[in-house]
């Protein structure tokens, strides 16, 4: 029973004299949450800045851990473009100078293991970038070819590739760097497995590489960064969620 308000106004409960503070807890996240480094969501228009151009100055983060991506070149920022995957948003970037980055994480570099996992189309050419850090010696990469034409390239020391390179549909990507037992999965089947080397990720950079250059043209609609390895319980949980949400 309330009978009355403290100072602050705030109602204070007859059992215990203790105040009690209304409202609506925040709805938690959908996916597993240990581990979780950064969530790019390109279909909750609430974690992006744009302007009336759909021009995209800001991504943010909705794992909870701050670390927002953004672009504050206007002619560099990559464009929103709706109802491209599933009726949802996406987010382009051109090939030729878009990118969004942060430096560092919030709390600093990620070592190994580290568990991608990204909704998007992969890069037209070769030595475009979809993904990279922002640190040219703690860092993993994906891209579509880094040394050799026509392959699916990920990155963490080592490059780890195939040629069986899909530029044409925005698909389901979870990629395991964990030295060499690293491995990618597409469409929630085994895709590539091998030795991608033995390094850590420091901050992030999307659409080009860690020096501004490498500039790739994917459309990105999700990508999210665990610090650790996923059971296969949760690996499968996020799989499932992002092939449901995005119509994959």
């Amino acid at each position: 029973m309330i009978i009355g308000t403290n100072t602050a106004g705030v109602p204070i409960n007859s059992k215990n004299n203790i105040s009690v503070a209304f409202g609506s807890a925040p709805e938690p996240l959908p996916i597993p949450t240990d581990g979780l480094i950064a969530w790019y969501d390109a279909s909750d228009a609430s974690t992006i800045t744009k302007d009336s151009s759909d021009l995209v100055s800001e991504w943010q983060d909705k794992s909870g851990e701050d670390n927002h991506i953004s672009q504050s070149t206007g002619s560099k920022q990559p464009l929103w473009v709706d109802d491209v995957q599933n009726g949802k948003p996406i987010i382009r970037f051109d090939g030729v100078d878009n990118s969004l980055f942060r430096a560092t994480f919030t709390d600093g570099s990620i070592s190994q293991v580290t568990t991608w996992f990204i909704v998007l189309k992969m890069p037209t050419n070769y030595f475009q970038y979809a993904v990279d850090s922002r640190d040219g010696t703690d860092r993993q990469f994906l891209a579509h070819g880094n040394t050799t034409a026509g392959t699916f390239d990920m990155y963490a020391g080592t490059e780890l590739e195939t040629t069986t390179i899909d530029t044409s549909n925005i698909l389901l990507y979870t990629l395991v760097f964990n030295g060499a037992s690293s491995s990618a999965r597409r469409s929630e089947s085994s895709y590539l497995s091998g030795n991608a080397g033995s390094n850590g990720m420091q901050g992030v950079t999307l659409g080009g590489r860690f020096n501004d250059t490498g500039y790739g043209n994917p459309d990105i609609a999700d990508f999210i960064i665990y610090d650790k390895a996923l059971s296969t319980e949760d690996r499968d949980e996020v799989e499932d969620y992002l092939t449901d949400k995005w119509g994959l």
